[in-house]
């Protein structure tokens, strides 16, 4: 168990402890391989002290013999019984069959379920009333158990798995475990792909009626149909690693627990033992799992397994059904059990030739055995799909199944060493976490109990419709508007081609490693972020080059293995010439702002370039680095991944940017999934919509005009043959963001998207003395104010300025305010100003009563820890944002500085500070995002040296980053279908006159022979 781990559950336990709770799982399928994989995460909450009632077919325990608060509802015959007769009788390996076969597993489980339903156990518990459960872990839905549920999977996202929780779907991008094919797609394959997708989606949804039915007969005609019950869905469980799934953009409430059925190595039997420890060759070990009697196979197909097998030198091990098996040599021998993930980790197993189980994989992956798969059904055909892609597997299909195919599948496996070493290579990296599987499940099962739910964790999209996503409500008043300005347009040119016609006629856009850090930014608030990152990995043993425009130490003073470059005076020289004398406050503003915060950065970079310290640096041939973490609004800094070939980690002061999920392939909308530079974010009209849509267009606009500007600037300093910045992006293996995804908004991301928010937080140090007595001594309380660092409040319209002045003189409360100059014109005794404050502190003192704020994102962080409400003035780039998710989560106010009257001010400070609701939706919002198994620092330093550790991180990349909206829609498939289309409308269509024309002549022929 892991240190983290530990220190973890010592708080759980200790400081913040959870109250035994009472929780069901419900595991309805009769498949031992499904039943297994939560036993130990039941098991282990039993432990902890839950009450815990497992619902199952395959229960762990004799009758009698659970451990303590562990109750097993058995329910395996009623469920065998069905599930042998529908399922188990037939026999696989025929991949044409797929779509008939989950629709025969579908409606077999339906019918299971169905069942489940009348047994007398089940009905005594679901009557009992004063049987309630805090917490419910499906693989379905019940409509009486009212208590928050986490949807369980034993394998992967099935449908409208991903569709429940906001997380994009993509049937080629993100495919699911249906899909038989994964690799080298032509055309002809994606067509047959979507084909088989949309035939066994439209097969599992069709069975929602049956689904319904069954609700509607136990529970009475009144319950929820199970579209409406997939929102009560809080978190999934998916028994799969997303490398393994393939990488796909989730919500924080998807929770991945490959191998969670895994337990400690066992002895082997001693027979088996001695048998293993003697073959003189190795051993090849053969099952084709639970769900498949190897015996139903055909008969051809088995002799053409135990030919080869008896050719081999290798011995072979055979999970077998009957006592005989026909043709058997010397060498096989068969069994109707072995202790399979014990087995695979004698070091004498050679090979696994499986049917390509969840399970089964998980074992010898942690075995490191390599595989060749035989899949037979469901989501086998994708997993062993996966072998091949991740090279520690071969596919063969049972159909097609040969001699000499099966001999030199073999061959390969075992003599070409690539396989086990990409087997183990691969093991390395789905097992580089910080915790394991069953602490990870554990860990977030209690998440929910803590807070009794987590759909503070889903993403705006969960089980909306696209006419929804696609505001297609939107895109038709956009339409209309549109056609009647071309309508318009039209008359309009036509009139002036009239007058023209009449004017001519008549008058004529671990190992110590050497990492270079370089935020560019001069703007403190950039910089001190990942201060205590830069300064932890210089402890931790790494050098670390740091090029800052704000040292955090004294030339010389630098810890040991940190080396800073300053550049200070060199870009703060432009910041405060180019961006800090302007006015600030003003909305409506905000483009320009981009554009001119643009325009500064690009000037302020390409100036630090041509400094020598940087210049040296960067020509000193000798000086390399393992990685960079570069600051992700400034673009042209990834010329230096092209420079020094290393991975690159971007890294952000708040949230992302344009261009930055889309990266690393997480989807994008402009209304469900705002950028910082939203204005507005509740309750939008469409007047409100198309407003922010055009904000966000003319912001994405500028932004990319400014990578002309970047890549002139790299070719100036690097050389022409640079590359663009358009290709430099696809060299990003992570991101860090110093933003809470619940503050920023739920997103599905993928894994190399790493949230760090109030990273820069330190432990909380002693007030001076002065201060301290001042605000102990306040009678009413105080009220801080401050504008942070890129807002001069002297600069503000001097009205305002007095608005505040006279409003805060009004007050009972004292007023401590973050001010510029040496004097405030019109302060009251109750007024203290001061050019500095040590924020984060002062903030923390029980007699500050509320903090008025430009909306800052570190500001913002230390509220939220001090627990202190906010109103927000806001006055540039992310600010906007940011204070409308004060409004939004109900700890803070926003008042527009261009609009700010006496009135308002006095109305907002009165109703924050006496209205408790703001101060306690503060301390709530605190207590969920800082529910979390690592610190921001603890998070930022594992995903730093992971990325160190395997040389990059391209393997978390979601398949659609980068590309093209052509190539995401899959247009060209999509142009071949309507060409296709096109052509059978156009043929049926000359078929049908040429009918006609020939029907017609002999109407008219057969009229004319009788009247003759």
């Amino acid at each position: 168990m892991s240190v983290l781990w530990i220190i973890v559950s010592a708080y759980i336990l200790v400081v913040n402890p959870i109250q035994a709770a009472r929780i069901l799982f419900y595991i309805p399928t009769p498949s031992i391989s499904h039943q297994v994989v939560y036993r130990p995460l039941a098991q282990a909450l039993a432990s902890r002290g839950h009450d815990v009632t497992v619902i199952t077919a395959d229960p762990a325990f004799p009758k009698g013999e659970t451990p303590t608060n562990l109750t097993e509802i058995d329910l395996h015959d009623i469920s065998y019984g069905i599930w042998q007769e529908e399922v188990m009788k037939e026999a696989r390996g025929n991949a044409g069959d797929t779509v008939a076969q989950i629709t025969t597993i579908m409606r077999t489980l339906y019918v299971v379920f169905d069942k489940q339903l009348e047994d007398e156990q089940i009905q005594n518990l679901l009557k009992d009333k004063s049987k309630q459960f805090d917490l419910v872990l499906l693989e379905g839905v019940l409509p009486q158990l009212l208590a928050p549920a986490i949807q369980i999977s034993t394998l992967g996202g099935l449908f409208g798995t991903y569709e429940s929780v906001g997380a994009p779907t993509h049937p080629l991008l993100y495919p699911l475990s249906t899909r038989q094919k994964l690799i080298d797609l032509t055309l002809w394959d994606k067509l047959r792909e979507l084909l088989i997708f949309y035939a066994i989606e439209n097969s599992w949804f069709s069975l929602y009626d049956l689904g319904n039915n069954i609700l509607k007969k136990h529970f009475g005609p009144d319950v929820p149909n199970i579209s409406e019950l997939t929102d009560k869905i809080d978190m999934l469980f998916l028994n799969v690693h997303p490398m393994f799934e393939g990488i796909r953009p989730v919500p924080p409430n998807v929770v991945y627990l490959h191998g969670l059925h895994q337990k400690p190595t066992k002895e082997l039997p001693q027979d088996l033992k001695t048998y293993l420890d003697s073959s003189k060759h190795g051993v090849i070990y053969v099952s084709f799992g639970t769900n498949v009697d190897p015996a139903l196979l055909p008969p051809e197909k088995i002799q053409i397994l135990v030919r080869v097998f008896s050719q081999l030198l290798y011995d072979v091990l055979w999970k077998w059904s009957k006592d005989e098996l026909p043709g058997r040599s010397q060498n096989i021998r068969i069994a109707k059990w072995f202790p399979q993930a014990d087995l695979l980790k004698h070091s004498n197993v050679k090979l696994f030739i499986t049917q390509g189980g969840l399970q089964s994989t998980d074992e010898a992956i942690t075995a490191g055995v390599p595989l060749i798969g035989m899949p037979m059904i469901g989501d086998q055909y994708f997993n062993v799909e996966r072998y091949v892609y991740h090279g520690f597997g071969i596919r063969l299909d049972m159909e097609a199944l040969t001699e000499e195919k099966l001999k030199h599948a073999i061959n390969a496996t075992i003599e070409d060493d690539s396989y086990r070493r990409n087997m183990e290579h691969f093991r390395t990296l789905i097992n580089d976490e910080p915790q394991t599987p069953l602490e990870r499940a554990v860990w977030w099962t209690e998440y929910v109990l803590r807070h009794g739910s987590a759909k503070h964790l889903r993403s705006p999209s969960a089980n909306i419709s696209w006419r929804q996503y696609l505001e297609l409500d939107l895109v038709l008043i956009l339409l209309s508007v549109l056609l009647i300005a071309i309508v318009l347009s039209v008359l309009i040119l036509r009139l002036v081609y009239r007058a023209l016609r009449f004017y001519l006629i008549v008058v004529n856009s671990i190992q110590a490693a050497r990492i270079l850090i370089y935020i560019p930014t001069p703007s403190i608030s950039h910089q001190v972020v990942y201060r205590p990152l830069v300064q932890e990995l210089a402890s931790r043993g790494h050098d670390v080059t740091f090029i800052t425009t704000d040292p955090a130490f004294p030339k010389g003073k630098t810890p040991a293995n940190l080396t800073e470059i300053d550049i200070h005076d060199i870009s703060y020289g432009i910041w405060q010439e180019e961006f800090m004398k302007g006015e600030r406050g003003g909305a409506r503003d905000l483009v320009a702002q981009v554009k001119e915060i643009m325009g500064t950065m690009y000037k302020v970079f390409d100036r630090q370039l041509e400094d020598e310290k940087i210049k040296t640096l960067i020509n000193d041939k000798s000086k390399q680095f393992d990685l960079l973490m570069l600051e992700a609004v400034s673009t042209p800094l990834l010329v230096l991944s092209h420079i020094y070939k290393a991975p690159v980690i971007q890294i952000s002061s708040f949230g992302g940017l344009f261009g930055t999920y889309e990266s690393v392939g997480a989807p994008t909308h402009p209304l469900l999934y705002p950028t910082n530079t939203r204005q507005k974010l509740s309750d939008l009209t469409v007047w409100d919509k198309l407003t922010e849509a055009f904000i966000h267009y003319a912001s994405e606009k500028i932004w990319y005009s400014f990578y002309d500007v970047s890549n002139s600037i790299i070719k100036k300093h690097f050389g022409p043959e640079v590359p663009n910045v358009e290709e430099l992006i696809n060299n990003i293996d992570m991101i860090f963001l110093n933003i809470h995804p619940m503050f920023e908004g739920i997103r599905p991301v993928p894994p190399n998207v790493v949230y760090l928010h109030g990273l820069h937080q330190k432990p909380t140090k002693e007030l001076p003395q002065d201060l301290k007595t001042y605000l102990d001594s306040s009678k009413h309380g105080v009220i801080y104010v401050s504008f942070g660092t890129n807002v001069d409040p002297a600069l503000l319209p001097p009205e305002k300025i007095q608005i505040l002045v006279r409003v805060f003189s009004q007050l009972p409360y004292d007023v401590l305010w973050k001010w510029s100059k040496d004097e405030l014109p019109g302060r009251s005794p109750n007024i203290r100003i001061s050019k500095w404050f040590p924020q984060a502190d002062l903030l923390k003192h029980p007699n500050i009563k509320l903090f008025i704020t430009q909306g800052g994102l570190q500001s913002t962080d230390e509220a939220i820890t001090a627990g202190v409400p906010l109103i927000g003035m806001p006055m540039l780039g992310d600010q906007y944002f940011n204070v409308e998710r004060y409004v939004y989560h109900g700890f803070g106010i926003r008042l527009d500085m261009e609009a700010l009257t006496e009135d308002k001010l006095k109305h907002a400070i009165n109703a924050t500070i006496e209205d408790v609701s703001y101060r306690r939706n503060m301390e709530r919002f605190r207590t969920l995002i800082n529910d979390a198994p690592q610190t921001p620092l603890e998070r930022a330093v594992w995903w730093t040296e992971y990325v160190l550790r395997h040389g990059s991180a391209k393997h978390l990349r979601a398949p659609s980053a980068n590309i093209s909206w052509r190539q995401y829609l899959e247009l060209d498939l999509v142009l071949i279908l309507l060409s296709v289309l096109l052509i059978a409308i156009v043929l049926s269509v000359l078929i049908l006159r040429l009918v006609y024309r020939a029907l017609r002549l002999y109407l008219v022929g057969d009229v004319k022979i009788k009247k003759n």
